[in-house]
């Protein structure tokens, strides 16, 4: 059997940032670039992508970010603001085997205190198996 990746199975969105799909159980999926700096304008074109993948309801989303290079302060904002409540239900986010990305959204989970849930895991795996227990109504 040929095995397909994600980016075959499933319809995808880019821009400058990432490469955004839903996958089969609803779920947004978002895996972020090598080598961008996140600034501001960046950060409100990925939530406008977000958006336009939730539709008129927020999504669990994971976001893979062990590629993040920088995030600068009003980019952090912009992904834990009020408009991000509005895209996103739940969000977990990928960081397995970056330190980089880690210490990154560690800071900016204390900081920032977004109003949904979100989680850091090493693995897709594991990040999916903690989105599953919420349910897309």
């Amino acid at each position: 059997m040929i095995q397909m990746s994600h980016f075959e199975m499933y319809p995808q969105i880019e821009n400058e940032v990432a490469w955004y799909w839903i996958d089969e159980d609803g779920v947004v999926c978002c895996e972020v670039k090598k080598g961008v700096d996140q600034t501001l304008e960046l950060a409100l074109d990925s939530l406008r992508v977000f958006r336009e993948m939730a539709g008129r309801k927020p999504l669990p989303t994971i976001i893979d970010i062990r590629h993040v290079q920088t995030l600068n302060r009003e980019a952090r904002a912009v992904y834990c603001g009020a408009e991000a409540s509005q895209v996103f239900l739940v969000l977990a986010l990928v960081v397995a085997g970056s330190s980089v990305a880690r210490s990154i959204a560690s800071f900016t989970l204390t900081v920032m205190k977004p109003n949904f849930p979100v989680r850091l895991f090493a693995t897709m795996d594991e990040a999916k198996e903690w989105i599953n227990t919420y349910p897309i109504y």
